[in-house]
């Protein structure tokens, strides 16, 4: 085993009595018999662990940062969660020593581990997170000196200080969302022990390419899924002020953990339309990637347009995915399209949904994804409809079922949007080379968007 990593300690005389303590920790947790235990000794312990676990890894990260020869031990634990080789068998520690990171990524998304999220932090290519309630960072900062808490030149400094910036993600974005995503939220562990590994690493590790692949498949059946309509501006070839569609791909970060949840943290980034998301995924799972990436993309779907539509979100003289879908179903009782059947249906959905509008929205969503894309009736009507109007189908699964009178009414509206579009936008290019401007790559892509997807 000797050219395996043994565990993970901090140079710069850290064996303190913080280190000490968290050694003790470690070994009363691996001489617990029920890790899972809901008795109070273990609970106490599995949050003190969990304390001692974020410092640890703020102080590693702020040294590995600046080391380009940091030991595997350190590299294993700020990528995966790796602590000490007691906590894992023989072949799990094999597994994760020799695991193969993608170094050719294909795919649309950029996909981050932990380690590699906060080095762009660090460096100020990207900024920290939003904060569980739905703060950026600079609004955070400003709620704090409007309280008192910090000073107008404390603001300044942290503002500008990528140390203190590493250090906010950590203990916001990372420590919210690493037991998130994990699932175990009572019990949740923030580093890898054997019992919870019940797979094998190499079969559970989300490479960058995995997510890829998966969230690929995903976009031959929702391709729109990630467009939104942006202005667009040319000085120099004289166009002045022009919408349209943009593909804007999420950015993905891999949290160090084995879990059974994606999040959908960010719509969007730094408050503009044209920036991409940021989705949230455990490194490891034993969930069906495929299915965790169905509910993001949902939430994903629901959040984007109610940001779009800012305080009209729900206002039905808007028409949009948010405002027509809630109308949907504050009033589905009343609606003469659906039968007293259905409307049961939709009465347990809500509940199942806990009556929250996007939850709702969520479970008619996956049926979308999963079954009815494949031409199995799921949904009623209406909700077919909304769907198909809102998160059509990719071309090619159009043409396959339209042809079924079901999905033929639900697309209809669609194509009359599509064709309606088309016209518009073929009339207004028209207008602009008359007026000798150039219908530049951009445009033309648009025009595309709406005539060929």
């Amino acid at each position: 085993m000797s050219c395996y990593p043994k565990k993970v300690t901090v140079r710069n005389n850290y064996k303190t009595e913080k280190s000490i303590k968290l050694e003790q920790l470690l070994l009363d947790f691996m001489n617990l018999k029920d890790k899972h235990s809901a008795e109070d000794s273990a609970r106490i312990l599995r949050k003190q662990l969990a304390e001692g676990f974020y410092e640890l890894y703020e102080r590693v990260f702020l040294i590995a940062f600046h080391d380009n020869n940091i030991p595997k031990a350190v590299d294993l634990f700020l990528k995966y969660g790796y602590l000490d080789e007691r906590l894992l068998n023989k072949e799990q520690l094999k597994e994760l020593y020799f695991l193969e990171e993608d170094r050719d990524v294909n795919g649309p998304c950029k996909v981050y581990n932990m380690k590699e999220w906060l080095s762009l932090i660090h460096q100020g290519i990207k900024e920290p997170s939003k904060n569980e309630f739905d703060l950026d960072y600079r609004d955070m900062l400003r709620e704090e000196r409007k309280k008192g808490k910090i000073t107008e030149a404390e603001e300044k400094d942290m503002l500008m200080n990528s140390t203190k910036k590493v250090i906010y993600e950590i203990r916001n974005m990372f420590r919210y969302n690493h037991r998130v995503v994990n699932g175990q939220i009572t019990t949740f562990i923030p580093f890898l022990y054997s019992d919870n590994i019940i797979q094998s690493i190499n079969k559970l590790y989300v490479s960058a390419n995995r997510m890829n692949s998966e969230l690929n498949a995903l976009l031959n059946i929702d391709y729109s899924v990630f467009y939104r309509e942006i202005m667009y501006v040319n000085n120099e070839k004289g166009i002045e002020k022009e919408y349209v569609m943009k593909q804007v791909f999420p950015d993905i970060i891999l949290m160090p953990t084995v879990g059974y949840n994606g999040v959908m943290w960010q719509e969007i980034s730094e408050k503009r339309k044209s920036k991409e998301g940021r989705f949230i995924f455990p490194i490891f799972t034993e969930t069906t990637l495929k299915d965790l990436l169905i509910k993001v993309l949902g939430r994903f779907r629901w959040e984007l347009c109610r940001t779009i539509q800012g305080s009209a979100w729900n206002n039905i003289k808007y028409k949009s995915l948010t405002s027509e879908y809630s109308d949907y179903i504050q009033f589905y009782r009343k609606n003469n399209n659906l039968s007293e059947e259905v409307k049961e249906k939709v009465k347990v959905q809500i509940q199942k949904g806990r009556n929250n509008y996007r939850e709702i929205f969520l479970i008619d969503y996956e049926a979308w994804m999963k079954s009815e894309s494949s031409g199995g009736i799921r949904l009623n009507k209406v909700a077919r409809e909304l769907l198909a109007t809102y998160c059509p189908f990719s071309k090619s699964i159009r043409e396959r079922v339209t042809g079924q009178p079901l999905f033929s009414d639900a697309m209809a509206r669609f194509e009359r949007n599509s064709q309606k579009k088309v016209k518009e936008l073929e009339l207004r290019y028209r207008a602009l080379e008359k007026d000798k401007i150039d219908i530049t790559e951009e445009l033309m892509e648009n025009l595309i968007f709406y005539r060929d997807l």
